[in-house]
């Protein structure tokens, strides 16, 4: 028998879901049955690349919002959640998948304005959409949310210490909400990919300095955006992964393992 995912008639809200991994994973939720709301960053390219996005995922047979929002903004984050009430009445499925990397240098050439602005994405803007949903999930008992987290708290990497900084902040949080609503009925679970091929890693590499990058690597490859959204589309699914709670999945072709990473 076929193994498939079903999320028919639910709703699912992806952060930083107009590119990359977040867009991969709009998709995904849109090809389970998912109704989808597409956060993007209040900028042209975004706002266009939401659009586009948002007419794909229609044409999938599902329904799909563009909200945006500033994810650090508490005021623009109650709005956009109040959309997608207004719209669905419901939101079954968070992905917090939004983050900025800056290379600005080692830790004492980083400026504390810099540091302030990687953390305050992965941190602030986890607490403030992930406060705002739960009290719609506290309502049907019900809820799946994932935590886009990093090997790079294991072993650094991304740029800036301010990166695994943040990104360590966010399995905490995840630790306590295990305690404070496993019971309610929600679930919280964290994925760390690596080497994956976004747009990030795209302005980062050559497409030569990449593949050698990869010779290092116990898989020879790096992993593709659709692989991670496989990843958060199946932690979503309560018939499949119903047991898995406070999970720290690593999704990186085994590279937090290997030595040579750099």
């Amino acid at each position: 028998m076929a193994w498939t995912i079903d999320l028919s008639g639910q709703v699912s809200l992806v952060t930083g879901g107009a590119t990359g991994i977040g867009a991969a994973t709009c998709l995904g939720f849109a090809d389970a049955g998912s109704n989808v709301a597409v956060n993007y960053y209040p900028s042209e390219r975004d706002r266009a690349a939401a659009a586009e996005l948002v007419e794909q995922l229609t044409g999938k047979g599902v329904e799909a919002i563009a909200v945006e929002a500033d994810i650090t903004d508490e005021a623009a984050v109650n709005k956009m959640v109040e959309n997608i009430i207004n719209k669905w009445g419901r939101i079954d499925n968070l992905f917090n998948n939004a983050g900025i990397i800056i290379k600005e240098g080692k830790m004492h050439e980083l400026s504390y304005s810099t540091f302030k602005k990687i953390i305050q994405v992965p941190v602030d803007g986890t607490f403030l959409v992930t406060k705002a949903c739960l009290p719609y999930m506290l309502e049907r008992k019900c809820g799946d949310i994932v935590m886009m987290g990093s090997g790079t708290t294991q072993n650094g990497g991304g740029d800036s210490v301010a990166y695994p900084a943040g990104k360590a902040a966010v399995e905490g949080m995840m630790a306590q909400m295990v305690n404070e609503y496993a019971d309610q009925g929600i679930r919280v679970n964290t994925i760390r990919p690596m080497v994956i091929m976004t747009p990030i890693m795209r302005a980062r590499y050559t497409d030569e300095a990449y593949e050698e990058y990869c010779k290092h690597l116990p898989m020879h490859r790096g992993g593709t955006s659709e692989e991670v959204a496989n990843l958060v589309v199946y932690l979503c699914d309560r018939e499949r992964s119903g047991f898995i709670l406070g999970a720290r999945i690593d999704i990186d072709g085994g590279r937090i393992h290997h030595v040579r990473f750099r």
